[in-house]
């Protein structure tokens, strides 16, 4: 091993269904690492189990430092690349973890994926700051309600997910009162709380930011079209959606979606690479949902988006990991 690289951890896996996509975002990440600066390490995260992945053998991470040993040679890390979709790494646990060992990390804090991850706190945090956002309201499953009580307070159609999950796992859309009770035990499926918001009608956009030092560098906006009644699991991973990047829009529709993603950026205090989700009407802008660890898969949007400025993905991980090291 090259004393003189960086040891980087790629983490990948997590608690949640997303663990998939998480793998590919890995992959990718580790066979596009710039290997003249880095030393990259594949590091699974699971409920029962940490490791790093070394020749297909799986080695104990020892979780009072982030170490592990080869041939009684102990190799510690540097630092961490997220890739890690979902818990316990975009709700920020990981990230108090790594702060706690000081060991620096590529995505946003544990005060900020807290909020970021809690759909509903953090769209209310949003509106607060005249961010438009779907009307909405938080059920727990212990909750007795009935459709006619969600009418009184959410218009429908509406959009029922998961409060804290993501990838579009256990969405659904509410048309009439025959989907009500099937919708919301599909999302309490996947968490306690689930969030049922008003079903804004336009085009799904997405911009994609990635932080280098102090600046900012805003991605080409991407429509995501789909045949399907909404923007759901399988349009998302199954092919049945199309993204169109760059977007065609208006310039001031640009300049709109440029200069909010740039305020909840600030706002937030984001860290690295980040989507923001919005929904354009033709005469609002609706916020979404912020992706703290975007998908960094060959089929993901945010390789997609830097291809457009030339930008290649061994590039973006080492603009990623200087903002640390």
């Amino acid at each position: 091993m090259n004393s003189e690289k960086i040891n980087i951890a790629i983490l990948t896996g997590g608690y949640s269904k997303e663990s998939e996509i998480s793998i590919k975002s890995s992959d990718n990440v580790y066979e596009n690492i710039d290997l003249a600066k880095y030393s990259p390490y594949i590091v699974l995260i699971t409920k029962n189990k940490w490791s790093v992945i070394v020749e297909n053998k799986q080695i104990k991470i020892d979780k009072n430092d982030f170490s592990f040993c080869v041939n009684d040679n102990k190799i510690k890390f540097d630092a961490i690349f997220f890739s890690i979709h979902g818990a316990p790494a975009e709700n920020g646990i990981l990230q108090g973890y790594f702060d706690l060992i000081k060991i620096p990390y590529n995505c946003s804090n544990y005060f900020s994926s807290s909020i970021t991850f809690d759909k509903y706190v953090c769209n209310n945090y949003l509106k607060n700051h005249k961010i438009n956002c779907p009307d909405s309201l938080i059920l727990n499953k212990s909750e007795k309600v009935s459709f006619t009580d969600i009418r009184k307070k959410v218009k429908y159609p509406s959009i029922v997910k998961p409060n804290n999950y993501g990838s579009s796992f256990g969405i659904s859309k509410i048309n009439h009162e025959t989907d009500f009770n099937k919708a919301i035990n599909k999302a309490f499926d996947y968490n306690n709380k689930i969030i049922i918001e008003e079903f804004i009608d336009g085009r799904e956009i997405t911009c994609g930011l990635v932080q280098r030092k102090k600046n900012l560098i805003k991605l080409p906006l991407t429509e995501i079209k789909t045949k399907r009644d909404f923007f759901d699991y399988d349009a998302k991973y199954k092919g049945k959606s199309k993204e169109i990047t760059p977007a065609k829009l208006s310039k001031i529709q640009e300049i709109k979606i440029y200069e909010t993603s740039e305020f909840i950026f600030n706002l937030l205090n984001l860290k690295g690479i980040v989507r923001i989700d919005y929904i354009l009407t033709e005469k609002k802008l609706f916020f979404l949902e912020i992706n703290t660890i975007p998908g960094l898969s060959k089929e993901s949007i945010i390789p997609n988006q830097i291809k457009q400025l030339n930008i290649s993905m061994k590039e973006l991980i080492s603009i990623s990991l200087t903002n640390i090291i």
